[in-house]
Formats: structure tokens, C-alpha cells, sequence
């Protein structure tokens, strides 16, 4: 893991991974970086980004230190060859990706376990689920005769679970979402075509009991909204649950954003069909 060792000597310099020039999606997460304010309540917090041009991993937090989670993606998806995902590299957490196609991008934040009211010590884990299996649909009657779908029960409502693995072909009715219905945590990947190529993760992590209400909700952004309004940064983590639609270039992207202390989530396509959704959880109360 050479390039994990290099990444993380440049990395340490700074709060903040910055991306290398490339391309119109590149210059926009960037642009919109510029406008990310960490919330001056918050003990720790970092934001960070990975774009397939750059040559590296992106080395965020010590998982002792907190905890990492998407908030953002964007790029052509086209099939298997086309992912963003975090990994955990010699105890840190790391945001990456592959691309056969261009302008595959990722945005991703860190939050203290002290601001979460959770430590490490209560464990995370990694959830999957793929439609390269066939037609796999947990639920009967619920995949028509061209649809794909798998779900993966997750943990219970002491944990929170958001998306952490995102791949496959972007198009038509392609959905991969982390939710929970009151009791449980799910993950579901599902297509509209015979492709077989969606594939998600979701990394769940346990909360100090008490905690008080461990989802602040969910908001869905869709193509011709604007900013989605999601709560005060110093009152909550939001992360990326869902992804659907299309994503064909460098004309879709979905992230959460800190905008003047506040998360929003926001999005841009050339498409009509793109869309995502943020999960958030409470912090301790200050």
C-alpha cells in the first residue's frame, strides 16, 4: 500500500484533501468547497474529496479518532468498472475509487466519536449487497419480470448505517439506499435493466445508550430543486443514503454541503431522473 503511505505523509499537513485540476466536475467540487465552513460547535470535524484523476487515495481520520462516511458523488457510472467507496487502511479511514469511464468523484466528511456520543469502542461494520446474483429479491412479488434487487438486513436502531460503497451502471431505475424502517437498518440495490451491476455497501456504527433519537430524519434532493435544507451543523452528521438515476458525466453530481453553518443537500444533472437522499443523526446536545 505504497500510494496509502504516501497519501498519508501529504495528508497530515493538512485538515483538508484537495483535488487535483481535472475537469469541469473537479473544478466545481471545488468551487463548492470553498463555500464547506467547519461549525465552531463541533469538537472535530474534516471534510475531504477524491477524484479519479488525482493518482492517490485520500487519507482522511484515524479510525480511533472518529468516524468517516460518504456525503457526496459524482461522475459517469456506467457499470462495474465505476465506484467510490471507503476503506479502512492500517487504522485509518480512506476515501477512493476506480473509473473506466471520466470525472468520478467522491466527497466524504469525519466526525469525533466525542461529537457522535459514540466511541470506538462500540464497533462499526461493513454491510453489502449486489445484483450480480440474478434476479435476488428479498421480498416476494417485489422485482418485476426485468428488475434486479438484493437486500441485506443491517443492524438494529442502536446503530446508524449509511452508504459507503457505491457502484454499477447509473442508468434508467438504478437505486442503491440505506434506510430504516423504526427497528432495523437496511440495504437495498436494485435495477431496471438485466445488467447485473449495482453493488453497495453500508457501514453501520454502535451509539452510547442513552441516545436520543438516533435518526434527525432523511431529505431527498431531486434534479430542478435547490439547495435541500437538513439541519444545523453543530446539531447533527448527515450522510449520503441514497443514490438513483443517471449519472452519465461530468454533469451529475449530489452532496452534502456546509453552507453558512447549516447542511444542505444539493445536486446538478444534465439528466431528469438523478437523485439522491440524506440520512442525519443527532449529536449530543450542547
Amino acid at each position: 500500500m505504497s500510494n496509502v503511505v504516501l497519501a498519508r505523509a501529504a495528508l497530515l499537513l493538512s485538515a483538508i484533501a484537495l483535488p487535483l485540476s481535472a475537469g469541469c466536475a473537479v473544478e466545481s467540487v471545488a468551487s463548492e468547497e470553498s463555500k464547506a465552513e467547519s461549525s465552531a460547535a463541533l469538537t472535530n470535524y474534516a471534510y475531504y474529496q477524491w477524484n479519479q484523476y488525482q493518482g492517490h487515495v485520500t487519507v482522511m481520520w484515524p479510525v480511533s479518532q472518529g468516524v468517516c462516511y460518504l456525503t457526496g458523488m459524482g461522475g459517469a457510472f456506467s457499470g462495474t468498472g465505476e465506484n467510490v467507496h471507503l476503506e479502512i487502511d492500517n487504522g485509518y479511514w480512506v476515501l477512493t475509487g476506480a473509473s473506466q469511464q471520466n470525472s468520478v468523484s467522491a466527497t466524504a466528511s469525519c466526525v469525533s466519536w466525542t461529537d457522535l456520543g459514540a466511541n470506538g469502542g462500540y464497533g462499526y461494520q461493513t454491510w453489502g449487497a449486489s445484483s450480480y446474483g440474478g434476479n435476488a429479491c428479498s421480498w416476494g412479488g417485489a422485482c418485476g419480470s426485468n428488475s434486479t434487487m438484493q437486500t441485506t438486513k443491517m443492524w438494529n436502531g442502536f446503530n446508524f448505517c449509511s452508504l459507503s460503497w457505491i457502484s454499477g451502471n447509473f442508468g434508467n431505475d438504478t437505486d442503491i439506499t440505506s434506510w430504516f424502517d423504526g427497528n432495523d437498518w437496511y440495504l437495498r440495490t436494485w435495477e431496471g435493466v438485466t445488467q447485473s451491476s449495482a453493488y453497495g455497501q453500508s457501514v453501520c456504527f454502535g451509539l452510547k445508550i442513552p441516545h436520543y433519537l438516533a435518526q434527525a430524519g432523511t431529505q431527498t434532493w431531486r434534479v430542478g430543486q435547490g439547495p435541500v435544507y437538513l439541519g444545523q451543523a453543530d446539531q447533527m452528521m448527515c450522510a449520503i443514503a441514497e443514490v438513483s438515476g443517471t449519472f452519465r458525466g461530468s454533469g451529475e453530481h449530489v452532496q452534502i454541503q456546509n453552507l453558512n453553518g447549516a447542511w444542505y443537500l444539493t445536486g446538478s444533472s444534465m439528466q431528469s431522473n438523478t437523485s439522491a437522499r440524506a440520512a442525519c443523526l443527532w449529536l449530543h446536545q450542547r
